[in-house]
């Protein structure tokens, strides 16, 4: 299971960046999703320490790939909080 590390999001292309890492914090990935509006990302910042439901709606609802690959996984097709 992977936990949720930090966030950024860039308005002009409404990629959100998401730092994921496992329990004992010694590895670590980083997710992009696509076309995710201005609120879901508040969302998802303020959403605390529940921020699963959150996490599940955007892998269901956007586009992902790992940083790094140049393919994008289709969305509802990955979990990254088990390790994408």
């Amino acid at each position: 299971m992977l936990f949720l590390q930090g966030l950024t999001h860039d308005p002009s292309t409404r990629t959100l960046r998401v730092r994921m890492v496992n329990p004992s914090r010694t590895r670590w990935a980083l997710f992009e999703y696509r076309d995710v509006p201005e609120e879901l990302y508040d969302q998802l910042r303020t959403a605390g320490p529940d921020r699963t439901g959150v996490l599940g709606r955007l892998g269901a609802e956007h586009d992902v790939r790992r940083v790094g690959e140049p393919a994008w996984h289709r969305a509802g097709t990955v979990d990254v909080r088990h390790g994408g």
